[in-house]
């Protein structure tokens, strides 16, 4: 009688780690990995992408056109955007790479932390003339003053930042754009009274 094994959620994800490690130190001797940094081998929904090394910015930000993505909460299309919303973290080189895309907006928004050297790369995120330069991390519950210094360096056209709460757990309030071109800090949660 044969035994199936059946591999739990937790099996599996530890098996791509160490699948992604060995693919990594494969890259690193220059084995026959070493396209694994090739764009065309990434997933075909960016989105699905966990981690990423500047290597791999780099090449995806030179060579991926963006696509359209939806925002339901305002009703609006955003053209050849990069969405890379599978992203808990990022290191200050990849922070780097990344800000270099310039097709169009930037959706950052599975970041869980940001710490103040990427938070400067990430203000350094323009687009140019050719389209809106908009940089969501609506991910961010909270962030270090240190990071929130770097971001009021942004000049592109919107920042979203719908994630973050005050120290007492209410949502930041929406702050209209200002009229001297300053970069908008929102929020699209309803405002909470006091």
């Amino acid at each position: 009688m044969t035994s199936r094994f059946r591999p739990t959620d937790d099996t599996l994800a530890m098996l791509r780690r160490v699948l992604a490690v060995a693919a990594m130190a494969l890259v690193a001797c220059g084995g026959p990995a070493a396209d694994a940094a090739n764009p065309a081998e990434l997933p075909a929904d960016t989105n699905a992408i966990e981690s990423l090394t500047a290597e791999q910015a780099r090449k995806l930000v030179e060579e991926f056109p963006g696509f359209e993505v939806q925002d339901p909460r305002y009703g609006i299309s955003y053209k050849r955007a990069l969405p890379l919303n599978g992203l808990r973290w990022l290191d200050t080189e990849t922070a780097r790479a990344v800000a270099a895309y310039r097709h169009g907006p930037l959706l950052l928004n599975g970041l869980t932390t940001l710490s103040a050297a990427a938070a400067r790369e990430l203000a350094a995120f323009d687009t140019g003339e050719r389209t809106i330069t908009t940089l969501h991390l609506d991910g961010l519950t909270s962030l270090a003053p240190e990071a929130a210094v770097a971001l009021v360096e942004f000049r592109g056209d919107y920042i979203s930042l719908d994630g973050l709460v005050d120290a007492v757990g209410r949502s930041t309030p929406r702050r209209p754009r200002s009229s001297y071109g300053e970069p908008a800090v929102t929020s699209s949660r309803p405002r909470h009274s006091r």
